[in-house]
């Protein structure tokens, strides 16, 4: 209960135990203003319903967001805590290291120690423990996170001596967490990045420019400590296969689980050398990544814990197309069923039929052609001038007419060339 106890003050003469006998102090003093050797004024202890074994004064909770465990994946535990009461008015702080007893199951990622004033001391403050991996299947294991009294360095700071003598019962008080087990070891567990084809992708590239549409994505969130995760993106052969773009991708809180796409184009060499097989090489980005800003962490814990090989690749075949760069185009160019197969001076006229051999790249709208002969004295394009294939019209074949020239030579027939130029488009984001 409430219990009353007293602060006497006693008058001192020189007749007190310890005092010096030269030291008068106020005989007058206490012949006529004390009635009393000693004055005592009474105060009540209001009692807490609390024992020394059940009470302190370190509140430590889970923050309202945080999981309630940690995890060998490097999952991660958020803890707010703050103190019951205001600390001591002779004081300036309290100060608590923290720490956990096993760092095989848990380690305080930060900070490393907390400390309260009369301004902040009932304002939640946060603590992040990390789960560790070990290559034990060992289930899940019990730790402690220690948060230790810490006596001010400073003698002029005092610390808190009431703290620590009224509220604190032991000199340590510790919060236990579970570190769930993974039951997988180095060998076997999976990376976090996964990496599918695309639902209405291929699964090969080819030597005429067939594009490959990868989807990525992470299996889980990123660390809560970290903003983004990063990797660059690049071939292991670019005479077969290259990245169009992106060449690097980012994954934060917000989009880890929402497939991200990455074009890989085929590319045509000069060698009848059959279809080959190529990687595509996922590469966690971290600070220590060439050319990377010091400043960025990037995810610690997601190399340590989610990537066994510093990069990750997928294999895909470039289709060879069994020709050469010689002989070999996307357009396709005969006659029309009905059309003669040559002009003459009088004026005839060839019509020829136009047609892509595949349609084009998926990272365009169309493909563009310039039509012209090279002797304008014996054949001109009557029209089109040009040609345009889409994801439409690819495989339509276009009609592009020819008429023979007259000239006053008898110089007999003679061959000359209609010439089909690829025309880049002038709207760059086309």
């Amino acid at each position: 209960g409430d219990i009353a106890y007293n602060i006497t003050f006693e008058y001192r003469s020189r007749y007190s135990p310890g005092a010096n006998p030269g030291d008068m102090n106020d005989p007058s003093f206490a012949r006529y203003h004390y009635k009393l050797p000693a004055q005592t004024w009474t105060i009540y202890n209001v009692d807490s319903s609390m024992t020394s074994a059940d009470t302190n004064s370190l509140i430590i909770d889970f923050a309202p967001d945080s999981l309630a465990y940690t995890d060998e994946s490097g999952g991660v535990v958020e803890l707010h805590c703050w103190l019951a009461a205001e600390p001591n008015v002779l004081t300036e702080s309290v100060s608590f290291d923290v720490y956990t007893d096993d760092p095989t199951e848990g380690v305080v990622m930060f900070p490393s120690s907390i400390k309260f004033n009369h301004d902040n001391w009932n304002i939640s403050q946060s603590v992040y423990v990390q789960g560790q991996y070990d290559t034990l299947v060992d289930g899940d294991t019990y730790y402690d996170v220690s948060f230790k009294f810490k006596p001010e360095p400073n003698a002029d700071a005092q610390n808190d001596p009431l703290f620590k003598t009224a509220h604190w019962t032991y000199p340590i008080q510790k919060f236990e967490l579970l570190n769930i087990d993974t039951q997988q070891t180095v060998d076997n567990r999976d990376n976090g990045i996964v990496i599918e084809f695309a639902s209405d992708s291929r699964d090969y590239t080819t030597e005429s420019g067939g594009i490959v549409e990868l989807n990525v994505y992470l299996e889980q969130e990123p660390n809560v400590l970290v903003d983004e995760v990063a990797f660059d993106v690049f071939t292991s052969d670019a005479s077969e296969g290259v990245v169009k773009y992106p060449t690097s991708v980012t994954f934060t809180h917000q989009n880890w689980a929402i497939p991200q796409p990455v074009y890989i184009e085929g590319q045509l060499d000069s060698i009848d050398d059959g279809d080959i097989a190529y990687n595509i090489t996922f590469e966690y980005r971290s600070r220590y990544s060439p050319g990377a800003n010091p400043g960025d962490m990037n995810d610690p814990s997601f190399a340590r814990y989610h990537y066994k090989l510093p990069a990750q690749t997928w294999t895909i075949y470039n289709v060879d197309s069994s020709m050469t760069s010689a002989d070999t185009n996307s357009l396709i160019i005969d006659f029309a069923p009905d059309s003669l197969a040559y002009t003459d001076e009088s004026g005839g006229v060839v019509e020829l039929h136009c047609w892509l051999a595949a349609e084009p790249n998926v990272l365009t709208e169309s493909v563009s052609f310039d039509v012209y002969t090279d002797d304008p004295t014996e054949g001109v394009v009557m029209f089109p001038s040009s040609i345009k294939f889409n994801h439409d019209n690819w495989n339509i074949s276009q009609s592009v007419y020819v008429q023979g020239q007259y000239d006053t030579l008898v110089d007999g027939d003679t061959y000359y060339d209609v010439s089909f130029k690829f025309k880049p488009e002038p709207n760059a984001d086309a």
